[in-house]
């Protein structure tokens, strides 16, 4: 009988600690890289969240300032702005009334 291919116990209890070593290390370093990344998105993250506020922040700082000089214009020049707003009705009005079907 051939048995050749059995392994000694001692020789296969190596490598079987050298496979559980490898695998601890490449789990830790793995596990170091995906703490990096989450870390890494973490701070992307936040940056984010700082610059949308900081845009949301300007864009009310510009509506406010055209919203005044809507306003001035509006107590500067009463009639010509009342004509404003009825020649814009007009177009709002033929832009999107309801179509006929004759």
């Amino acid at each position: 009988m051939n048995n050749t291919h059995k392994v000694k116990p001692s020789i296969s209890q190596g490598i079987n600690s050298v496979a559980t070593e490898i695998y601890d290390e490449t789990k830790e370093r793995l596990l170091g890289i995906t703490d990096d990344i989450r870390d890494k998105g973490d701070e992307l993250l936040d940056e984010v969240k700082t610059r949308s506020f900081k845009m949301i922040d300007s864009a009310e700082a510009r509506g406010e300032e055209v919203w005044q000089g809507f306003t001035g214009l509006i107590r500067k020049h009463p009639a010509r702005s009342v004509g404003y707003a009825v020649i814009a009705g007009a177009l709002l009005y033929a832009f999107f009334r309801p179509k006929r079907s004759d």
